[in-house]
């Protein structure tokens, strides 16, 4: 704001010292042309006189005597009223560059004012000595009987004069001047003459004799609430015009809402003195923090059972302190730290067994109520009063240790349960792949070495391309036998950079003609600039083609006459990407969601699955370092989620956000 008023008033200076050059310059030239139609019309006389033509040129002299007669006439109404104007805009420029850096003056004044008094007392000052008024002072409406209004700060040619004024706000006699209807109405008055506004008549002898012309009195208040006014005047008549009486008006707001703050910051720090002699006789440990969790508080209690002083941890964050142990162990996370959810909700909280840390180290038991600080309708902190019942605590402490350590040792034995037993299981599959892959790889072999051999001869391009083609699902048809070796043996993957949309996309068109014939619909929903994954990506196609196949079979289990949709949807989430793959068909049933990924679970019948498929999608997804899940959603339809980690986030290594593995 400062930078464009200094602007306007630069351009102010620049358009007037514009405007007088160009004045000048007309003025000169209108000068020059007279002179030189004089000089012009004195040789024209000479040859109309050495050629006999007397009329003519008393014609000319008759017309050169009008312009020399005018230029006087055009000076007084043209380039005289030209100058004075410009002579009024640079008065004008003057007085809009005082009073704006009045009102600069006064922002800096509340900027750094630390106190009410002396706020009031600056701005007075700078509205005198720097705006140039006679007197500016500052009226506090009085909440007696009589409505009085009493000085609280003035600066200028006073000399008793507000001493004098016997001022009120009530609506009498001495209260129908400009200060007291301004205060009364909540709005600004201006009396622009004060010799001559009836409304100052009670004041207009002593105003006279202060050189007192004008003044005007603008309303302080907090909202609604009126609580005094500030009054300036001017020794000119007139003073006070609109865009003057906007910025004052302005000012007093800001005045306004400055006091009001300087005064809330004494209230407050008189009741925090207050709060602390009282707080510091109790025999419980009671501590504030402020909305950043720092301490501003702790009493005498709080530092014998912590074993910290106040001025130790002052403006340092507590939970850091007591909610941490110096080797870092935190009973609860700054994000889970009651006390600061606290601050954050408004909301109070209570425990029975939370744990502070003391200064030598000491784990303490504690009993805490903590109580939201509001201020404003919103928190601003909190209040802690704890009791140490570190030795009540003890032994349940020590029986909970001992509880958890057996629930420890149960999930543990759960976990090697579930491992051994599907170790079992893939032990079994390795048993059976072996024949399978045998039996199967042989033709493969057979048909490979055909197509190579058909190779080396001369083919249409049409027919060596297809050759090609064989050859690439022959090497695919082979890795994937070779890949139910692996719940018998480790196999080396080839991880690579996958863009898993256009993997789905070509693994889909595989089957669109299938999907066509089931009327079902394919929606993508893909995020843009996904980046690749790490995975095999022929692996991974076979997740796809496995997950859209078992969908198609549930959706050919609904009345033709609805809609089958499968849908995609894909999003970056952290260092992974999360590919969601959802039918609308029928959900499965809840207890049997939790086995659909162990190897030979199936619900289908034999002929049409050997619930290999998800058993073998999970031990791939698990290999890339991702994750694999099924949900049932409302009212129907099944979604799975696959986590797979984003190039060189080594994501496969770190623990997924939600706490997947």
């Amino acid at each position: 704001m400062n930078n464009i008023r200094a602007f306007r008033d630069v351009s102010l200076r620049q358009g007037t010292a514009l405007c007088r050059r160009q004045t000048s310059r007309l003025f000169l030239k209108l000068i020059v042309s007279t002179a030189t139609l004089f000089i012009a019309e004195a040789g024209m006389m000479e040859l109309l006189d050495f050629y006999k033509m007397d009329g003519l040129a008393a014609t000319l002299l008759d017309a050169s005597a009008m312009i020399l007669v005018m230029a006087p006439v055009i000076y007084l109404l043209f380039v005289r009223p030209i100058m004075r104007d410009l002579s009024e805009k640079k008065t004008l420029s003057s007085y809009l560059n005082r009073l704006y850096l009045t009102v600069s003056a006064c922002n800096q004044a509340l900027v750094h004012a630390t106190d009410r008094e002396l706020l009031m007392n600056s701005i007075c000052r700078i509205l005198t000595e720097i705006g140039g008024y006679r007197m500016a002072w500052i009226g506090i409406a009085g909440d007696d009987e009589a409505k009085t209004v009493r000085q609280a700060a003035l600066s200028g040619h006073n000399a008793g004069y507000v001493e004098s004024l016997n001022l009120t706000w009530a609506d009498a006699e001495y209260g129908r001047g400009p200060i007291g209807i301004a205060i009364r109405t909540n709005s600004p008055v201006v009396c622009r003459n004060t010799s001559t506004d009836p409304s100052f008549k009670n004041w207009r002898e002593d105003a006279m004799k202060h050189g007192f012309a004008s003044m005007a009195a603008v309303p302080l208040s907090n909202g609604n609430a009126v609580f005094g006014s500030l009054n300036i005047y001017s020794g000119n008549s007139g003073a006070f015009d609109e865009e003057e009486l906007r910025l004052f008006t302005e000012l007093a707001a800001d005045v306004s809402f400055g006091m009001h703050h300087l005064e809330m910051e004494r209230s407050l720090e008189t009741s925090r003195k207050r709060l602390e002699e009282i707080l510091s006789l109790a025999e419980e440990g009671i501590y504030m923090l402020d909305a950043e969790g720092r301490l501003v508080f702790m009493n005498s209690a709080a530092e014998r059972i912590l074993g910290w002083k106040e001025n130790e941890l002052l403006g340092k964050r507590l939970h850091e302190t007591i909610h941490q142990s110096p080797e870092g162990k935190a009973e609860h996370t700054p994000e889970d730290c009651p006390v600061l959810k606290t601050i954050i909700s408004g909301l109070p909280y209570r425990s029975e067994d939370d744990i502070f840390w003391s200064k030598d180290g000491r784990s303490l038991s504690v009993k805490i109520v903590t109580t939201p600080v509001i201020r404003k309708g919103k928190p601003a902190g909190a209040v802690a009063a704890f009791e140490d019942i570190t030795e009540r605590k003890l032994a349940e402490a020590e029986r909970q240790k001992a509880n958890q350590e057996l629930k420890t040792a149960i999930v543990t034995l759960e976990k090697t349960n579930a491992v051994l037993l599907r170790q079992e299981k893939l032990a079994s599959i390795g048993t059976l792949s072996a024949g399978v892959a045998h039996e199967i790889l042989n033709p493969l072999n057979i048909i490979s070495t055909i197509v190579q051999l058909m190779q080396l001869d001369v083919w249409p391009e049409e027919v060596r391309e297809k050759l090609a083609e064989i050859m690439t699902q022959v090497r695919r048809a082979t890795k994937i036998t070779n890949n139910l070796r692996m719940f018998a043996h480790v196999h080396k993957y080839e991880i690579t950079a996958v863009d898993v949309q256009a993997l789905f996309d070509k693994t889909a068109s595989l089957i669109e003609h299938d999907l066509n014939l089931d009327n079902i619909r394919v929606q993508r929903d893909y995020a843009p600039d996904l980046p690749p994954v790490e995975a095999d990506s022929d692996l991974l196609a076979q997740v796809y083609l496995n997950l859209i196949n078992n969908a198609r079979h549930a959706l050919q289990e609904m009345p033709k006459e609805k809609d089958k949709t499968i849908a995609i949807a894909t999003k970056r989430r952290d260092a992974y990407v999360e590919i969601c793959l959802f039918d609308n068909g029928p959900r499965i049933p809840d207890e049997i969601i939790g086995k659909i990924f162990d190897p030979f679970f199936t619900t289908k019948d034999p002929d049409k699955g050997t619930g290999l498929g998800l058993s073998m999608a999970y031990t791939f997804i698990q290999e890339f370092g991702g994750t694999i899940a099924a949900q049932n959603e409302d009212p129907e339809g099944v979604t799975f989620i696959i986590t797979l980690p984003v190039v060189g986030s080594n994501g496969g290594n770190d623990e997924y956000p939600d706490g997947r593995r």
